[in-house]
Parts: structure tokens; sequence; C-alpha cells
């Protein structure tokens, strides 16, 4: 389904006050954005399916080249985001561009993300670490 240009699975609930910067983004079924979430869309954001995307949290997808002298925030850039099926990004969680949240991920409330995080894993903290591995994700044929 689309909403607004964006692609919407089945079973998606969006919070209200949520700001999407651009149509490059799908969210997979069954997931869950809470409210006053803020996509910044100047790269593709990818939200597999039965996900759970925290109050407030924002997606960084852009960037600058370092400028020169006189202005450092040089040329836009733009990379992706993917987060993977059945993962919990919590409350005011920061994710920055290029990154990876594997399959069954937790991320922490308040963390930044600034590298992948790997499947089946809960990170956490400003930069976010290992805290602890998880068991992998039981699957079902929804």
């Amino acid at each position: 389904m689309a909403l607004f240009g964006l692609s919407i699975g089945s079973s998606v609930s969006i919070g209200p006050a949520c700001f999407f910067g651009g149509t490059n983004i799908h969210i997979g079924d069954r997931s869950f954005v809470n409210r006053e979430s803020f996509f910044d869309n100047a790269g593709a954001i990818v939200i597999g399916k039965d996900c759970s995307i925290g109050f407030q949290t924002t997606l960084i997808t852009s960037s600058h080249v370092v400028g020169e002298t006189g202005q450092r925030a040089g040329l836009a850039t733009g990379t992706p985001i993917e987060i993977g099926d059945g993962s919990w990004v919590g409350a005011r969680v920061v994710v920055m561009p290029g990154v990876t949240i594997g399959p069954g991920a937790i991320v922490g409330a308040g963390s930044v993300v600034t590298k992948d995080v790997p499947a089946n894993s809960v990170y956490a903290g400003n930069p976010a670490k290992l805290m602890r591995e998880l068991p992998p994700l039981e699957t079902d044929d929804r």
C-alpha cells in the first residue's frame, strides 16, 4: 500500500506527528512507528516487518562532505538506513547515516547508533555498544 507516497505494509501503525522527509521509505507488515518520530530521507529507509520504533526516534540519512575553511558543511550526501525484521528501537534513539540494525535486535532508549548492530543483540548507550546477545527470533508464517 502507498500512503502519502510511502511504501507501507499491511497492518502498519504510525503514530501522530511523525515527520517523513521524502517518499523513499518502506515500512514492513505489522510494524509500529510511535509518535513524533523523524525520518530524514536523503537516503532510503527500510524498516522490516514486525518492528517497533519508539517515541521520538530519529533516523538520519543525510550528512555533509567536510568542506573548506569558509564552510565546513560541504556537499550534502545521503546514505540508507535499514532496520531488520522483528527489531525494537527504543524511545528517542538516534540512528546515524548508513547504519543497519540486524533482525531481532534491540536498541535501548536514548541510544545513538553510529555503527551497524548485529542481529539478535542488545545495544545501548552513546555511542551504542553491545550489552548482550539474544537467542534467534522464532519465525512464523503470518
